[in-house]
């Protein structure tokens, strides 16, 4: 049996990270490890119930060599931790994992990463932050970390997987898993789980085939810590699993940042007393991306000339530095215990934003439509807004997906530049698309009983 063949089946026998490492650099031989006995194991650190879990496996090897050997078909590598493909970023952890299954690749220790994490139930508003952290993030060379749950976690992927679209070169995004890689949580993301791969990848220290169970998510949030240079909380309550991967990320020196939202917002409040205690507030999700990069120059998938006058930044000098990491003091809870906040699911509030009313595009002054003519009214484009449009013209029009928005900040929030955002934005106007309103704010003029072409 080959010496990967063997650390494959210790690292996945159910014996904790922490217990797996410790016998390993005590017996760092596959051939010795073979050998252990029950006793010896328990000797070097094992309960008897875990050094059963290793005789088990053991005895199991023909069910455990047809495992290993049906990885390549799978398109699932291994690595484990003094393997060379594994994270150096890992190995700050107190407990890293011995063994990683991953789908796709790992995130390279040439670019930095940040994480984007945030309550599963978010608003739009949460939604919109996170898909353009995501882009912006990933278009300015910074690997994308999150765990594809619901919510903020998805949309983060969504985000960078759109800049890759479209502007070649851009940084991958990583999936955490707090279950077997071979198991699609949540079955709704089935499409992340599909295309992550491709242009990022998927990560777990669990056995192929292992559940979703609860006890699986804190320590997946330590390796989403791990793994990244800093955690970005989007949206949280008072009591959110999001603070687990915070925890994490302050014992190992990283960064914290988050974002902030509405005074009296539940979903904003656990946010808002991260800030309080000491995280770096995100005003501008440009300027931190720079921080966390310095720039680089990426060419944009299009097959015509860019505007003329098209303005990219200029990179920074080779030598630029970032700033100090923000420290946030860990808080206890009141009762004084030390114990950690439990991950309280989280539910979002019934929407009560009242919708602009539904306006036809058209010359003149806009018409109200009411009643079943309302979609017979409006042009062919607007039954399916998306028929025709260009990757870039796709980009801006959902943007605007939760409400009007300024053109600065449908350019910031594209990396688009500002001639080129222009551009985009008159090509919609003229398709019946997008059209201006007062303040200088654009938004989508193509929707009907308050649903646009993209909801079901």
């Amino acid at each position: 049996m080959e010496d990967r063949e063997v650390l494959y089946g210790f690292a996945f026998c159910g014996i904790p990270p922490r217990k797996l490492v410790r016998i390993w650099h005590q017996v760092p031989d596959t051939a010795v490890l073979m050998r252990l006995s029950r006793k010896d194991l328990v000797l070097l650190g094992a309960t008897e119930h875990e050094a059963t879990l290793w005789e088990d496996r053991r005895r199991s090897d023909s069910a455990w060599r047809r495992e290993w050997e049906s990885l390549p078909d799978r398109g699932v590598r291994f690595c484990w931790l003094s393997d060379p493909a594994y994270p150096e970023r890992l190995k700050d952890l107190p407990d890293p994992p011995f063994g990683l299954l991953y789908k796709g690749k790992l995130p390279g220790a040439d670019a930095p990463a940040l994480a984007v994490v945030g309550a599963r139930q978010a608003t739009e508003y949460g939604r919109r932050i996170a898909r353009e952290a995501g882009r912006i993030l990933s278009r300015r060379g910074v690997q994308v970390i999150s765990g594809m749950a619901f919510g903020i976690d998805g949309e983060s992927h969504r985000g960078a997987l759109e800049a890759m679209e479209i502007f070649p070169g851009s940084a991958g995004s990583f999936a955490v898993f707090g279950c077997g890689i071979e198991v699609c949580y949540p079955k709704e993301h089935e499409d992340l789980y599909a295309q992550l791969p491709v242009q990022g990848g998927l990560i777990s220290e669990l056995g192929l085939f292992e559940k979703p169970l609860p006890i699986h998510f804190p320590m997946r949030n330590r390796i989403i810590a791990g793994l990244s240079d800093g955690v970005m909380v989007v949206e949280a309550r008072k009591k959110s699993g999001s603070f687990q991967t915070v925890e994490f990320a302050l014992e190992l020196g990283r960064d914290v940042l988050a974002v902030p939202g509405r005074l009296g917002d539940p979903l904003s409040t656990g946010c808002h007393l991260l800030i309080r205690d000491g995280a770096e507030i995100v005003t501008d999700l440009e300027e931190i991306s720079e921080r966390f990069y310095v720039q680089r120059e990426l060419p944009f998938a299009k097959t015509e000339p860019e505007p003329a006058g098209t303005k990219r930044p200029k990179p920074k000098p080779a030598g630029a530095t970032r700033p100090e990491p923000i420290r946030v003091t860990a808080r206890k809870p009141a009762d004084g215990t030390g114990r950690k906040q439990a991950d309280v699911p989280e539910r979002e509030p019934q929407n009560t934003r009242i919708r602009e009313p539904v306006r036809g595009p058209g010359p003149g002054p806009d018409t109200m439509l009411r009643g079943k003519n309302r979609r017979e009214a409006l042009p062919a484009a607007a039954k399916n807004p998306e028929a025709g449009l260009a990757r870039e013209e796709k980009l801006l029009y959902h943007m605007m997906d939760s409400g009007p928005m300024q053109e600065d900040d449908l350019r910031s929030g594209s990396a688009f530049g500002p001639a080129e955002t222009a551009a985009i934005l008159l090509q919609l106007e003229i398709k019946g698309l997008v059209r201006r309103t007062d303040g200088g704010y654009y938004a989508q003029a193509v929707t009907w009983h308050g649903k646009k072409s993209g909801d079901r």
